[in-house]
């Protein structure tokens, strides 16, 4: 698979090709709407919308194919497998800024004390609050080195999960480690045209921000927003996916 103009293209337009795209596409931005004021549930039927497209890719070697809005249980199941999947992959991104945040304030409460108790006076404060800040800044500059690596590997054992429908399956990294492996450039080029993309989506956004008439439609284009960039992001991984076994197959 190459990044050609002629691939993004087909990318960014297969979820408009169905024959009852809009239909599809005002049920998942309902959705997705929802997810604004309703915790774990509508996010995780998005998600295992997403999920049931890539299964479906890999194992009939299809091309992306928008699913029916029809088994909620299915859907919901999906979502929570690959979901507390990734989650628990993104944990040790999380560690380092909990430490960051925790040096950050328990040096500036310090300093406060000692100004206040210890008779240190104001350069308690002067040179602890600096200190604090460098701590909050080294442990999140931590946090996104681990960022990066973690969450190109989260694509591949996120599709792995999709496919073999099972929780367990993050952990089997015999399983996945050679897919990941065998189509690793696949896997960067395609978090860096996930990050272009996400970038050009947020200067969009920006500007309608501060658009007087937009901006009030601005939390209903981020529910249609959330419910596409999902249908992309799966799509591409499991295309990227299915390269790797059947590299992998063909060894």
């Amino acid at each position: 698979m190459t990044f050609t103009s002629d691939y993004i293209q087909a990318l960014l337009t297969f979820p408009f090709r169905d024959a009852k795209w809009k239909e599809k596409m005002l049920v998942g931005s309902l959705i997705a709407f929802a997810s604004f004021m309703i915790p774990f549930i509508p996010q995780l039927l998005l998600m295992g919308y997403g999920v049931q497209m890539a299964r479906r890719m890999v194992l009939e070697n299809a091309e992306p194919h928008l699913p029916e809005w029809d088994d909620w249980g299915a859907l919901l199941m999906d979502g929570l497998r690959v979901g507390l999947a990734r989650f628990i992959y993104l944990l040790p991104v999380f560690v380092p800024l909990i430490f960051g945040y925790l040096g950050m304030f328990g040096f500036i409460f310090t300093g406060v004390v000692l100004e206040e108790n210890g008779g240190m006076g104001r350069e308690a404060v002067e040179f602890l609050t600096p200190l604090g800040f460098l701590v909050f800044f080294g442990c999140f500059s931590m946090t996104m080195i681990l960022a990066i690596p973690l969450s190109i590997v989260m694509m591949a054992v996120s599709t792995h999960v999709a496919v073999k429908q099972e929780f367990t399956a993050a952990f089997r990294f015999s399983e996945w480690w050679p897919i990941f492996r065998g189509n690793l450039t696949q896997y960067i080029l395609g978090f860096i045209l996930l990050l272009g993309l996400a970038l050009a989506a947020s200067f969009a956004l920006q500007i309608i921000y501060f658009t007087i008439i937009l901006c009030c439609l601005l939390p209903f284009i981020l529910a249609v927003y959330a419910y596409y960039a999902t249908l992309v992001y799966e799509a591409m991984f499991a295309q990227i996916y299915r390269e790797g076994v059947q590299k992998l197959a063909s060894l």
